[in-house]
């Protein structure tokens, strides 16, 4: 084995106190948002000279208070980033979904489509179940045993991962 360090840089990485995204700009750059706190903030890494491109907060006006942001896009040609407001940060609480568009430039940030229905997620439930033909793999690996991965949706099931052969 060899020796784990954290990346980007240590100094860098023990900034971050609750990374919910990657993205790759396409360029060379990494970007990580981190949604600890407020605000939360989209950091750039270039991975060819390990340095910082830059940081911006996403403003406290962008968010609600039970936000969740959780994916991300970046669009390094028209300098932006697509952040996922999930919402139900409390699994409880008022779901106010939301699209962010985030200048990479100046940080500045519009909340699009919120509350539009293509942003809820369906009523319906969605079951996952494992089908067992011998012993389960390892999380880390799949050759390991023949265990299938199946999700049921509107009656309909589907294999969405299967041991590598």
């Amino acid at each position: 084995g060899g020796r784990r360090a954290p990346y980007p840089s240590g100094v860098l990485a023990r900034g971050f106190g609750a990374i919910t995204a990657l993205a790759s700009d396409g360029a060379g750059g990494l970007w990580i948002l981190d949604a600890e706190g407020r605000p939360a903030s989209l950091t750039g890494w270039n991975t060819a000279d390990e340095r910082r491109i830059r940081s911006v907060r996403i403003p406290e006006t962008a968010v609600t208070g039970n936000s969740w942001l959780c994916a991300l896009a970046v669009d390094r040609a028209h300098q932006v980033a697509y952040v996922a407001d999930r919402s139900r940060a409390d699994w409880t609480g008022d779901s106010h979904p939301a699209l962010l568009v985030v200048s990479l430039e100046s940080g500045a940030t519009r909340r699009l489509l919120e509350d539009h229905p293509a942003l809820a997620p369906d009523a319906v439930p969605i079951t996952v179940q494992a089908a067992r033909d011998a012993a389960p793999p390892t999380p880390w690996d799949w050759q390991g045993g023949g265990t299938d991965v199946l999700t049921e949706h509107r009656g309909e099931t589907t294999r969405v991962a299967e041991p590598v052969s």
